[in-house]
């Protein structure tokens, strides 16, 4: 499964969408590529998330953005 959209959980709004998948979340922001970097909090129960675009690199927390995944075929 690869990550395809970012929301903030506190105003409902896809802020990052993936290219390819903008279309389909209507996101603020298109995002080249979103990766999860690491895990942490007490049981790893939140993610570090880099989110690429216009050159940028935003790092958001799962403590307060959900992540959409695709499933991928392998």
């Amino acid at each position: 499964m690869k990550p395809v959209a970012v929301v903030n959980d506190q105003t409902g709004e896809f802020m990052y969408g993936l290219q390819g998948y903008n279309d389909t979340f209507n996101a603020k922001y298109e995002a080249v590529r979103i990766d999860e970097k690491r895990q942490y909090g007490e049981v790893g129960e939140y993610s570090l998330v880099a989110v690429y675009h216009g050159g940028f690199t935003h790092f958001v927390s799962t403590e307060k953005y959900s992540l959409i995944f695709a499933e991928v075929k392998k």
